[in-house]
C-alpha cells in the first residue's frame, strides 16, 4: 500500500514535470524564433526572468518526484531485507536452533526469486 501510493505520487508529479518542462521549451522556442524582435525592444532580460523562473519552478516539482522515487526505492530494497531477517528470527527463536549457511544462502535465495 505504501509502495502504491509513493508510486502514483511520483507519476503526479512526473506529469507535471513533463507539463512545466514543454512550457519552458515552448518560450525558448519563441525566444529562439523572436530573437530580433526581442533583442530590437530590449526584452532579452524580461525573457530571461521568465525562462528561469520556468526552470526553477521545474526543478522544484522534479525534485519532489525524487524524492518519492527514492522512497519508493528505498522501501522495496528495505522490504526484502526486512523480510529476511524477521524470517531467520522467527526461525531460530521458534524451533532453538542455529542457522546453519546452507539454510540462510537457500533462503536468501528462494526470497530474491519472489
Amino acid at each position: 500500500p505504501i509502495q502504491i501510493y509513493a508510486g502514483r505520487k511520483f507519476a503526479q508529479y512526473r506529469s507535471r514535470v513533463a507539463a512545466l518542462t514543454d512550457s519552458r521549451v515552448g518560450l525558448v522556442s519563441q525566444t529562439v524564433l523572436g530573437n530580433r524582435v526581442m533583442k530590437f525592444n530590449g526584452w532579452e532580460d524580461s525573457f530571461r526572468e521568465k525562462i528561469a523562473h520556468q526552470r526553477e519552478q521545474e526543478v522544484n516539482v522534479l525534485y519532489r518526484a525524487s524524492i518519492y522515487r527514492a522512497f519508493n526505492e528505498a522501501l522495496f530494497y528495505f522490504t526484502s531485507l526486512l523480510v529476511s531477517v524477521i524470517t531467520f528470527t522467527i526461525d531460530v527463536l521458534a524451533n532453538g536452533r542455529v542457522l546453519s549457511p546452507k539454510t540462510v544462502f537457500t533462503a536468501i535465495t528462494l526470497f530474491n526469486m519472489l
